[in-house]
Parts: structure tokens; sequence; C-alpha cells
């Protein structure tokens, strides 16, 4: 079964840096969730930070037609609370929704796993065994310098 990767865009730090080889490591085909929509993976991203959440949902609906992803597995590198934030559209109430409409089995993986840490430990097992690991089993307890406070290399 072939994987796909959806990447929230961020600014850069440590975790995005980890996800982004997650991406090119593990996935057949990824794309960034950029303001822009789908984004590929060499093109710059704009963070969705301050991004009208029910335009960008719009964006993405309409940009997930043109992806040829049939009958493979997506897993969604972003934000839980981002996910199911609502966008006031009857039709495209939450980005979950809207992702959810692709023709693949869609994963979630940071939906099981606990803050910042564990979401590189979770990576960085995966990169290291050079397999996607079950979020779900995964119980380690993170990685140091990864928290809230600590996500990007400038914060030193």
């Amino acid at each position: 079964m072939t994987t796909y990767a959806l990447l929230a865009a961020a600014e850069d730090s440590s975790l995005h840096a980890r996800e982004r080889e997650w991406c090119t490591e593990l996935a057949y085909e990824w794309r960034q969730l950029g303001a822009e929509g789908m984004v590929p993976p060499g093109a710059d991203a704009t963070p969705l930070d301050d991004v009208s959440l029910g335009e960008l949902v719009t964006t993405i609906d309409v940009g997930r037609r043109d992806l040829e992803w049939d009958g493979g597995t997506i897993w969604v590198l972003a934000d839980p609370a981002l996910l199911r934030e609502e966008t006031g559209d009857l039709f495209r109430r939450s980005m979950k929704i809207v992702l959810d409409r692709l023709d693949c089995t869609l994963r979630y993986p940071y939906q099981h796993l606990d803050g910042n840490g564990q979401r590189a430990a979770w990576l960085t097992e995966c990169l290291e065994s050079e397999e996607i690991v079950s979020p779900r089993s995964f119980r380690a307890s993170g990685v140091k310098g990864i928290g809230q406070g600590q996500m990007n290399l400038d914060s030193f």
C-alpha cells in the first residue's frame, strides 16, 4: 500500500525539520498544508498562523481534487486542534472533514501523542526503524529540548 503524507507548514524548528525528514524518508509522496493550500515539498509554504481557516479549508477542498492519491494511506502531521477547529462553513466544517473526503485511508498520529516532545520521539523512532511505528502503541516519554518554548533553535 502506498504511503502519502500531509504536513502542516510551520516556522523552522527542530520538530518541523524532523517532520520534513519523516515525510521525505517514509512517504512515497507528500504535500505541505500551507496558507496557499496543498504545496509541493520543494516550494515555500506559508505557515498556518494568521490565516483565515475558512478560506484555507476551501482552498484545500478544491486542491484535493487534483491529487492523484488513490487507494493509499495518508498520514496527516498536524495538530489535532487545528484539524478540528470550526470554520463556520456548513459543508466544510473543519479541515479534518475536508481531508476525510480524500479517497484514501487517513491516519492522524498526533491525536495519540501528547505534546511536541512525544511527537518528536515518535518521528525519531519511525526514522530510526525505517518504518512507521503505530502511534497508539508508542509510549516514549518524549525528546528533551523540543518543548513548547524550545521548538525553535533560535530560542536558545
